[in-house]
């Protein structure tokens, strides 16, 4: 599992973090193409990743950083 993290610092106290997952099955979440995707579903020209996605998603990011040491 790889992904992005996109990050605003609206100012020095302030900072906003999006972790977005890369799919290999979905190129519309390549490189600078996520940004594009992040647009559409802002914007409500495409659909947000399902609930069960994002479930799955974070399940596996918990297992992959409880196996890392420190």
């Amino acid at each position: 599992m790889i992904g992005y993290a996109i990050a605003f610092g609206e100012d020095a106290r302030h900072l906003h973090l999006h972790l977005i997952p890369r799919c290999a099955d979905d190129l519309r979440t390549t490189a600078w193409s996520v940004a594009d995707l992040y647009r559409n579903v802002e914007s409500g020209r495409a659909a947000a990743a399902s609930v069960e996605r994002v479930k799955e998603w974070l399940f596996m990011a918990r297992l992959i950083a409880a196996s890392k040491p420190g």
